[in-house]
């Protein structure tokens, strides 16, 4: 696979980088009366960073180890998708 300009995200992947540049450019400027509204805005995008890394393993990769369990067919059967009965006949 190659890179290209084209690609799914790379702009909104070089947006979140020019956005972060400038996040860290307000904050290192000097002799600005409101600094403490550049760490704020750092603390939220952390913030947001981890929200997105929790319900991404909440809801993405708890999931999907659950769904590789070995016994398919009680899988199956504990949502509904085979009834109880054909499994009991193949004990």
């Amino acid at each position: 696979m190659t890179f290209g300009l084209g690609m799914p995200l790379v702009p909104e992947l070089a947006l979140a980088a020019l956005a972060v540049l400038v996040l860290f450019v307000g904050l290192v400027r000097r002799g600005d009366p409101e600094h403490w509204l550049g760490w704020v805005t750092f603390v939220g995008v952390l913030a947001a960073l981890g929200l997105t890394l929790l319900t991404t393993i909440l809801f993405g990769l708890v999931p999907a180890i659950h769904a590789t369990r070995l016994n398919v067919q009680a899988a199956l059967a504990e949502c509904g998708m085979m009834p109880p009965s054909t499994l009991e006949l193949e004990r």
